[in-house]
């Protein structure tokens, strides 16, 4: 059996702190058939030459530096140097669970063939403490939309033919990952996703993770109406119970009960 390539991209723009953690965890991986882009935007930091570097020790390191229009139109030209069967999104600054994440994917991706596999992400809060977002079997339902969630892109890694037939649509500036996933239908039946189970990344909730609260959400309602409009009532449900305190609480407390666990056995 041919032994899957396994591409892990990173966009990065004056994150060097970031850019060299991530790196890193991406050298360590035990996995023997791995191709490593980074598309960097011009960084003037010294992000550049720490790629440099890398990609002078380590040639599965390929980089790129020009100037891009955001992190999904960055994603969309990294596309352009990839050549593996599977494409996972590691943002600067996120790194792998383990040394060996790549090789228990790879594993799972070369026994399903599946179009998408997906494992959980281990948010780092800002006060150093750690929780696990689990994502489910659920989560392989395209109702899960509708819910106003998604799965982060750091937890998931796709079939690269998907991506080279389908770029990120970058007049959407935080969802375009969640209206790529509609758009391809890898959520309907006929595209199998494959739960995991396992964590696949850290992803540090700090000052650079903060989003725009009212565009991220002018943009998920952007993207249902679109793609799912027979369902769009229910997404309205969920955005009505976030706008009134008490039952967003309330939400809230659903939530971290059903899909966060603090106490996760580290690997």
């Amino acid at each position: 059996m041919k032994k899957l390539r396994m591409t892990i991209v990173t966009v990065v723009k004056n994150d060097a702190s970031g850019i060299r953690k991530t790196i890193d965890s991406v050298i360590e991986q035990d996995y023997g058939n791995i191709e490593y882009v980074i598309k960097d935007g011009g960084s003037t930091d010294g992000t550049l030459e720490i790629i440099k570097d890398a990609a002078s020790a380590y040639p599965f390191i390929r980089y790129v530096s020009s100037k891009d229009g955001g992190i999904y139109d960055a994603m969309n030209q990294a596309m352009r140097l990839v050549t593996g069967d599977y494409v996972n999104f590691l943002n600067s600054g996120d790194y792998f669970a383990s040394s060996f994440v790549i090789s228990r994917v790879a594993l799972a991706a070369a026994e399903s063939r599946a179009a998408a596999l997906y494992g959980d992400i281990i948010y780092i809060n800002e006060d150093g403490s750690e929780e696990l977002r689990k994502y489910g079997k659920l989560c392989a339902n395209r109702l899960y939309f509708l819910t106003g969630d998604c799965i982060n892109h750091q937890a998931l890694f796709v079939a690269a033919k998907l991506l080279r037939r389908e770029h990120f649509d970058i007049s959407y500036s935080i969802c375009a990952d969640r209206e790529w996933m509609l758009r391809v239908g890898l959520h309907d039946r006929r595209m199998k996703m494959k739960c995991l189970g396992f964590p696949i990344a850290f992803y540090p909730l700090d000052g650079a993770s903060v989003i725009n609260k009212a565009a991220y959400r002018a943009e998920a309602d952007r993207c249902i109406k679109k793609h799912m409009r027979a369902g769009y009532p229910v997404f309205a449900f969920f955005e009505f119970l976030r706008d009134n305190k008490r039952l967003a609480e309330l939400l809230h407390r659903v939530y971290r009960a059903v899909l966060i666990d603090k106490n996760y056995k580290k690997l």
